[in-house]
């Protein structure tokens, strides 16, 4: 799964996809190309570098025939397509977040469902694309509700930083075995690749947002329990 996983997602094989891609049909009939385009275009539309997707998506606009600002539309229009499903299934995810990403193992636990789901989607961009770092910058270990995942962006940060590579192997063989399972995990959900800076800022939104709910209770909890213990001593006071 991991290996199959960081095939997937590498840049170098995007010419060898299209080149297979075109080999599936005939390119001499008009069925052929259209479905050539159709598969060009949504792998083109997974590629989070915009000038690999341009300079890709000409190389597939000359496979079938068409103008390369044809194809750069019909890519962009997929994109717009997927960004727009993406954020209505993150905003599904978020309303019912503990039953579908709560981990196996109890000692991964998400105290704070709704933020580890927004935490879970900057590994799995990170990952996808270290280079969205700079966009994760705000971003702290202490911002994450769920210790592992903070540990996992520290992890992140820090190859960032020296400029060591990202990859899936080298990241579980530094987690305990029930980590390294939950961290495969992750990267199985889908990744919105589409507009990776935007799904990373709303991202970073939700986990703020969490972390003030987080600590408006607290302050709240405060001032009650300090509420009740003044009132413990008065009503001890008087007898009550």
């Amino acid at each position: 799964d991991a290996f199959r996983i960081l095939l997937e997602r590498s840049e170098n094989h995007i010419e060898y996809q299209l080149l297979t891609a075109k080999a599936k049909y005939d390119m001499e009939t008009d069925d052929g190309r259209l479905g050539f385009l159709r598969e060009a275009t949504e792998l083109l539309s997974q590629v989070p570098n915009p000038i690999e997707r341009e300079v890709y998506g000409a190389r597939a606009a000359e496979y079938a025939g068409v103008s390369a600002e044809a194809m750069k539309n019909e890519v962009r229009r997929m994109i717009r397509k997927k960004t727009s499903a993406e954020k209505k299934r993150r905003e599904r995810e978020e309303t019912r977040p503990t039953r579908s990403i709560q981990p196996g193992d109890r000692s991964l636990r998400y105290e704070n469902a709704v933020s580890a789901a927004a935490e879970e989607g900057v590994i799995r961009l990170l990952i996808t694309d270290p280079a969205l770092i700079k966009a994760a910058g705000e971003l702290s270990e202490d911002d994450f509700s769920s210790p592992f995942l903070g540990k996992l962006y520290k992890k992140i940060s820090e190859k960032c930083e020296r400029g060591a590579p990202i990859s899936l192997p080298l990241l579980t063989s530094e987690l305990e075995p029930a980590e390294a399972s939950q961290l495969t995990v992750i990267l199985r959900r889908p990744v919105s690749s589409a507009n990776a800076e935007r799904a990373m800022g709303d991202y970073i939104e939700k986990i703020k947002t969490e972390k003030m709910k987080k600590s408006g209770e607290t302050a709240i909890s405060d001032v009650l329990k300090l509420y009740r213990e003044k009132k413990g001593m008065e009503d001890k006071r008087y007898g009550k």
